[in-house]
């Protein structure tokens, strides 16, 4: 069957603004993809760690010459010299006996106030003594330079515009140097791999239009459609921000779940209570919140993931992090590998307050110096979790993911009057579950793939139920499906539609009014929104048989 087909999507070869089909090679397979502006999305790529988009916010940030960077009193520099990789791109920085030199750039608008951030920059030189300094305008890390090639970090958090490598100069001697090579200035708290700019920013990992292609699943990519959700939470990684009850934190202690040391550790002190951290955020009442925070067992084996006015918003689960159970209360845990789990909690708010989400440890007298890891805290409006957006300094929102493709029936893909289309998702039940809620009337959106004034055909979510629905002159019918159904074939012709799921058949619709498929689409003119992922999709240009569809569907 796959020779007959006319579009076979296997999730697979993207990039940015792009998927591409498996066939036909030519292109009109391919779908275009959007999702926004920014870089908020996430996925587990291959490794089964966490990616995220990421930002060199420095512009020229190999380029250190008097018209990129601003030379400070008392210093000079020589360009060309031997970098880290062995090419000719870093440049030397010379003192003399005076006090207060260094180098730093200044004309940048780019970087925001408020946010978490962290500075790099790969150094090596004979400054005397800790006197060495990068940062910013007032967050500012000594490092102690060697001989050879060092990457150095600075955490940065206040609202400065520049950049700075920077030197209390004490020793005097005036053959002192710093070899510089390759800045970067980026949110987070920690540095990550170097991205290389010139005249503006660059960005690297999942960017504003990618596909995500997913491996949550396993070691098959799935591409994964969600809708679009914000995480209210300002400060999704930098726990420092947190209300702290009786215990402390470490930042960046151990390796987080995207693979680089961003967790923070919370240890307990001897006091007796209760033992958490906690973040307000304002809640509306009559709306649904999804709180999620990434948790490691250390000494502590057990966590609370809580509200801290359940009478207000009703959220509280208890986990096993040795096992990876809910121990009681409502809650959900997803394991992310290394030890680490994503622990969720969902309930309405029911009084517009100030509400906090609590990670809680313990009550009663603390165990001094026991401890657990905690890392990607989010709190989102919606009756269950998205993928993770981290945050910086403010909230963020993340768009729909928008795939879509038209012309169908002159790229051949579609006949003109009949065809099949199958779908293998992780689950139909979460088909249509991250759709938007219009009005309080109408508490659908569909994904049309067909139709003429009179006659249509589309898949529609409504609540907890899914079926197909076919609209002839006017009169609508339908076919139900199943909500642990995995795959699904819908096949038609000029006498109508069958659809099939997981091997069965699951009815059939006649049908007078002719109907022809020219774009796949949603309700807002884009396949998307769905809150899934969709692991396979086959096109055909005819109609499949009975016996054919079966097979395609059965698991």
């Amino acid at each position: 069957m796959i020779n007959d087909a006319s579009l076979v999507m296997i999730p697979s070869g993207y990039k940015d603004g792009k998927l591409y089909s498996v066939k036909p090679t030519n292109g009109d397979g391919d779908f275009t993809f959007s999702r926004g502006s920014n870089l908020a999305a996430t996925r587990v790529n291959s490794e089964g760690l966490i990616e995220k988009g990421r930002e060199n916010l420095l512009f020229y940030s190999q380029d250190f010459s008097d018209s990129n960077w601003v030379l400070q009193n008392n210093a000079t520099i020589t360009h060309n010299i031997t970098d880290p990789n062995g090419g000719t791109t870093a440049s030397r920085l010379s003192f003399d006996a005076l006090t207060n030199s260094g180098l730093y750039q200044q004309q940048l608008t780019n970087f925001g106030t408020g946010l978490i951030r962290t500075a790099s920059i790969y150094l090596k030189g004979t400054v005397g003594g800790e006197n060495v300094m990068i940062g910013d305008a007032s967050n500012r890390t000594r490092v102690v330079l060697t001989t050879d090639w060092v990457r150095y970090e600075g955490f940065a958090s206040d609202d400065s515009t520049f950049f700075i490598i920077y030197t209390d100069h004490i020793s005097g001697a005036s053959s002192d140097i710093i070899d510089i090579a390759f800045a970067q200035y980026e949110l987070g708290l920690v540095a990550t791999d170097y991205i290389e700019t010139t005249t503006t920013t660059a960005q690297a990992g999942i960017l504003e239009d990618m596909p995500r292609l997913d491996y949550s699943g396993g070691s098959c990519p799935a591409l994964l459609l969600e809708p679009q959700r914000s995480n209210l939470f300002p400060q999704s990684e930098y726990f420092g921000g947190w209300d702290v009850y009786r215990g402390s934190l470490t930042a960046n202690d151990t390796t987080s779940p995207e693979g680089v040391d961003n967790a923070y550790r919370y240890e307990e002190n001897s006091d007796t209570g209760q033992h958490f951290v906690r973040k307000t955020i304002s809640m509306t009442s009559g709306t649904t919140y999804t709180a999620s925070a990434f948790v490691k067992a250390d000494e502590i084996t057990s966590v609370k993931l809580g509200s801290s006015n359940t009478g207000n918003w009703n959220a509280s689960a208890t986990f096993n992090l040795s096992n990876g159970s809910v121990s009681s209360g409502s809650g959900i845990i997803e394991n992310y590998g290394n030890r680490w789990y994503r622990c969720i909690v969902t309930a309405a708010c029911t009084t517009t307050a100030t509400i906090g989400l609590e990670i809680t440890t313990s009550s009663g007298a603390g165990s001094l110096g026991d401890g657990l890891y905690i890392y990607g805290a989010m709190i989102e409006q919606g009756s269950y979790p998205t993928s993770y957006i981290p945050t910086y300094g403010s909230s963020v929102t993340r768009s729909q993911d928008v795939p879509s493709i038209v012309n169908l029936q002159s790229k051949g893909l579609f006949g003109s009057t009949s065809g099949s289309i199958f779908y293998e998702f992780e689950n139909v039940q979460d088909l249509f579950k991250g759709w938007s809620i219009s009005n309080t009337k109408d508490r659908y959106q569909y994904v049309d793939i067909g139709g003429s004034a009179n006659g249509y055909f589309r898949f529609r979510g409504y609540e907890q139920s899914f079926n197909l629905q076919v609209v002839n002159l006017g009169a609508t019918s339908t076919i139900s499906v199943g909500s642990t159904t995995k795959k699904l074939c819908i096949t038609w012709d000029a006498n109508g539609f069958s659809l099939y799921g997981d091997g069965v058949l699951l009815g059939s619709i006649s049908i007078t009014d002719s109907i022809a498929v020219n774009s796949i689409s949603n309700y807002n003119g884009n396949l998307s929104n769905t809150g899934d992922l969709l692991r396979e999709m086959i096109w055909f240009p005819t109609r499949l048989t009975d016996a054919e569809a079966i097979a395609l569907t059965t698991i």
